[in-house]
């Protein structure tokens, strides 16, 4: 039976396990779900135990392809690279909207002079003023407005909503605004006494506000440039706490015959009250401050939810395809989540040095989170495809001669051959595994190969000023197999797996990590608080078998800058 018709026999067997309702692997799946098989011409690893999955698809009849078609399309899929905000946002309203206030103007706001509200006397008051008659058209305004908006830890609290919405209440003590109040009353009569003697209605007062509250709910989108930004302002308000002002102003109305039910209607008995919420109603209405905190929050979010790409690691230039794919929110988990296609590639052909490494598929997986104030969470894929091309360009072949071969002369080369794979996760270090050949280079007089697998130690962590990176820090050459033999003048020289860990391991190891010398940079840009003299630390850390979730929390200091 070949592998494919055995595949499909697998496949009919497994078909009563496999139902309507998708769920998640179990926590036992091995990462590596596929290998060494052809379906519709994709190169995979293992075939997988289909008894471990179900789908949204029909059961599997023996022989139908369209079925086996979508079990491999469903491992194929996209996997991307996350990054999260958790925590309702704390990261970016109690630090970094701070540190932003004073970039986008919103510690001390401009207002041009308001008009607080407008309109016309009744004729019971005009009949007593010489120059104004029922159609005078009186203003009160706003003058000289200066603003104090001071933004702290405790001034916005978010709270992050589903459909990808925020909802952020202000409590704003230290709120400033002080203006002169004007009620602006033309005279429109003419004739003598008017023209010459009659008076304008104009009376000024100085008002002091303080403290202020109120609520900012937008919801974000992925705009044209990969950028998380507020897409529209569901609602804003503004309540002012208190207002103060000389009472002269209102003695200045009373001398006039004009009550401050004429300005504000009927249900205004208290004039500090209703010029509140006159003043309430104004800065609602007001882009400018508005603008300046949908402009803060926009820069914090571009500072924590980016990724960009493209650098070179020692000898390899990489290519970074980026892409923002999809955002999420979730009131349940209390966060903000993007999606991000993060692809990797170079043009550096390939060699007869990594002719036979290859890629290897994970089961997509990406339901892992932490604490911490950020995620990012890297699919087992995108790590090992980063290797995949980085290796490619790096060309790591080592040649040794081993001097138990013909005429002491018996020339090897070490090559990879296989895929890459993450055999564990402790913490932020990986243990990764990639099979290797040893095979000797005259191959008219030898045979045989030696089979082995070089397992790495990596640290994955946060590089210096912005990005991620890995850092290989071991290869140890294991699980050692077969021979190579040279026929040469009738006599025969054997190299077994004995002889290969005696006499070459040790140099071998040494050669390959003279190739990742240089850290693996596998996010140039992502969560780039640099910008505002912040930066990240390592939290958190979980995994299964097909991601690592990293947290990250905010610090004043770079603690990956050596």
């Amino acid at each position: 039976m070949n592998k494919f018709s055995f595949f499909i026999f697998a496949a009919a067997i497994a078909a009563p396990q496999i139902g309507a309702a998708a769920t998640k692997a179990s926590a036992a799946t091995n990462p590596s779900v596929l290998s060494n098989s052809t379906l519709e011409g994709i190169r995979v690893d293992k075939t997988p135990d289909l008894s471990a999955f179900s789908f949204e698809k029909s059961p599997i009849e023996p022989g139908n392809i369209d079925d086996i078609g979508s079990i491999v399309d469903f491992f194929l899929q996209d996997q991307f690279v996350e990054a999260r905000v958790n925590n309702d946002a704390e990261a970016i309203t109690e630090v970094l909207v701070p540190e932003l206030a004073e970039s986008v103007g919103l510690n001390d706001i401009t207002i041009g002079d308001q008009n607080l509200v407008s309109d016309t006397l009744p004729s019971g008051i005009t009949m007593f003023l010489a120059c104004h008659n029922s159609s005078a058209v009186w203003d009160l305004n706003m003058n000289d407005i200066e603003v104090v908006f001071p933004i702290d830890a405790s001034t916005l609290v978010a709270s992050i909503r589903n459909n990808e919405r925020i909802n952020t209440d202000i409590d704003e003590n230290g709120f400033e605004l002080e203006f002169e109040m004007q009620f602006d009353y033309p005279k429109n009569v003419g004739g003598f006494y008017c023209s010459w003697g009659g008076h304008n209605i104009n009376i000024r007062v100085n008002v002091n506000v303080d403290g202020a509250e109120g609520e900012f709910d937008a919801t974000v989108e992925n705009d044209s440039n990969s950028r998380v930004r507020i897409d529209e302002i569901k609602k804003f308000n503004i309540e002012v706490d208190s207002v103060s002002f000389d009472s002269s102003f209102l003695t200045g109305l009373t001398n006039v015959g004009i009550g401050i039910a004429n300005i504000f209607g009927a249900g205004c008995t208290n004039l500090t009250d209703c010029v509140n919420q006159a003043v309430s109603d104004n800065l609602t209405s007001n882009t400018s401050i508005k603008n300046k905190i949908r402009d803060a929050i926009n820069s914090a979010l571009d500072i924590s939810l980016s990724i960009d790409g493209g650098t070179n690691i020692g000898a390899a230039s990489l290519d970074y395809a980026v892409a923002l794919e999809e955002i999420e929110s979730s009131n349940t988990l209390d966060r903000l989540n993007t999606k991000w296609l993060v692809e990797f590639s170079s043009d550096t052909p390939s060699t007869d040095c990594t002719d036979d490494l290859t890629k290897r598929w994970f089961f997509p997986n990406n339901n892992l989170s932490t604490d911490d104030d950020f995620d990012v969470v890297f699919p087992f894929k995108v790590l090992t495809d980063l290797l995949y091309t980085v290796t490619r360009q790096l060309e790591p072949c080592v040649g040794f001669i081993w001097a138990g071969g013909p005429a002491g002369d018996g020339e090897l080369n070490v090559r990879p051959s296989g895929a890459y794979d993450i055999d564990a996760v402790n913490g932020n270090e990986l243990t990764l595994s990639l099979p290797i050949i040893a095979e000797a280079t005259d191959f008219a007089f030898a045979s045989g190969t030696i089979n082995a697998t070089a397992e790495l130690t990596a640290e994955i962590h946060p590089a210096c000023g912005a990005g991620f990176e890995i850092e290989i820090t071991d290869i140890a050459i294991a699980n050692i197999s077969g021979s190579i033999s040279w026929s040469l003048w009738g006599f025969v020289y054997e190299m077994e797996a004995a002889d290969f860990l005696a006499d070459a391991v040790s140099d071998v190891e040494a050669d390959l990590m003279g190739y990742f010398e240089d850290p693996i940079v596998i996010l140039p840009q992502s969560f780039g608080l640099d910008a505002v003299s912040q930066f990240v630390s390592i939290g958190d850390i979980v995994s299964n078998s097909s991601a690592i979730a990293i947290g990250l929390n905010a610090t004043d200091t770079d603690p990956n800058c050596h």
